[in-house]
């Protein structure tokens, strides 16, 4: 029953936002996702979806935190990698802002679960350790604010990293910042023995990976533990916290990199 309440009063308190401040949907509608690799199709989480399947993950303090950090901008743009069902796009869009979500797995587009049937012009699948461009209009690509990536690095292979740290750069300008929660931890095997955590390293590991690509770690104290998404202790499903995947102190890096 206090799960069920708990969910009722989100769903509520986002219909009243919607019509208190009467969404513009619109700035987040009329991009596109060019790539040659739709899917992640040989990923191990799109193989055995697991996280994607179910994981949504809300935050809205996250979204607060940016707009505190930006204090010169209005409207901000987000973009979620790993998005899942799409939780985080949907608080920024709450918050009048741009939401863009890209999803390795077509898995939850599919079944049109949670924010995939709102959100049907801001939520992109495709293979983000390989090359895409997010565009609207002429512009290619779109430079956003925020970039985030909450338990997704860890699922990619090494390779994959550099890829996507490539991405981050064709999609940022200097000063965006790129946020996201790491594991570090065995995130379990799937049936035929493949790792679901493929990437397990430290925290001077990630920071080399990211300064290759113009990343460097801001550590200026903008954002607290309890800001991040994920890896906080949060629940991996918002509307089910008593029943959810929650991290324990130790288990994830929480990193804020900045475009230089």
């Amino acid at each position: 029953m206090t799960e069920l309440h708990g969910h009722i009063d989100w769903a509520q308190r986002d219909i009243l936002i919607a019509l208190k401040d009467r969404i513009d949907f619109s700035k987040s509608q009329g991009f596109s996702c060019s790539t040659d690799h739709p899917v992640a199709y040989d990923s191990p989480d799109h193989l055995h979806p697991v996280g994607t399947l179910v994981d949504h993950t809300r935050h809205p303090r996250f979204i607060r935190a940016c707009e505190d950090y930006f204090t010169d901008k209005q409207t901000l743009s987000f973009l979620d990698l790993g998005c899942s069902a799409g939780g985080i796009v949907w608080d920024a869009i709450l918050r009048g802002h741009i939401g863009i979500g890209l999803e390795g797995s077509d898995i939850s587009r599919l079944q049109q679960r949670a924010e995939w049937r709102l959100l049907r012009e801001s939520l992109f699948t495709c293979d983000i350790t390989k090359p895409f461009s997010l565009k609207r209009g002429s512009e290619e690509p779109h430079k956003f604010d925020v970039i985030s990536a909450w338990e997704v690095l860890e699922h990619l292979t090494p390779e994959g990293v550099d890829g996507m740290f490539q991405n981050l750069r064709d999609h940022t300008y200097p000063g965006s910042i790129f946020a996201c929660s790491i594991s570090q931890v065995d995130g379990g095997f799937t049936d035929d023995g493949t790792p679901l955590h493929q990437t397990l390293e430290p925290l001077p590991w990630w920071r080399d990976s990211a300064a290759k690509h113009g990343f460097s770690p801001l550590d200026n104290g903008a954002f607290s533990k309890l800001d991040y998404a994920r890896g906080n202790g949060n629940a991996s499903i918002y509307y089910r916290p008593q029943h959810s995947y929650r991290e324990r102190p130790g288990d994830c890096l929480l990193v804020v990199f900045q475009r230089t």
